[in-house]
């Protein structure tokens, strides 16, 4: 079985959601709703200090993570709803800053990997 990271929502409600790979292994990485998906990325990668973080500018002249960086590659992006109970998750939705959406590609590699939850992908 291949091994995931991720930052599994310990609650139910809304987050947004980033889809990673780093090094062959998939990682899911959930953050708060409010949130921007540039941050959320640049906080992971903080995780490898040694590792040369790769970034692109937007029209504004603000500078963020880039898609891809050699070392990591984001699949995609978009937000999340958790229920913790029913241990459902519906993936939706898309990132603006990037212009991506969920990938489903991704997704069933992660959904393989944690059988005991619903995961649905709405388009």
């Amino acid at each position: 079985m291949e091994r995931f990271l991720t930052n599994w929502p310990r609650k139910s409600g809304e987050f947004k959601v980033i889809q990673m790979e780093v090094g062959g292994s998939p990682f899911m990485i959930f953050g708060p709703d409010t949130g921007l998906h540039t941050a959320i990325i640049r906080d992971f990668l903080q995780r490898f200090p040694d590792r040369e973080k790769h970034t692109v500018k937007d029209e504004f002249d603000n500078e963020y993570p880039a898609l891809e960086g050699g070392w990591y590659r984001v699949w995609g992006a978009g937000k999340a709803l958790s229920n913790k109970e029913k241990r459902e998750l519906i993936f939706y939705g898309r990132s603006k800053a990037y212009d991506i959406g969920i990938s489903a590609k991704h997704l069933e590699r992660i959904r393989a990997m944690k059988p005991a939850w619903k995961m649905n992908f709405k388009h």
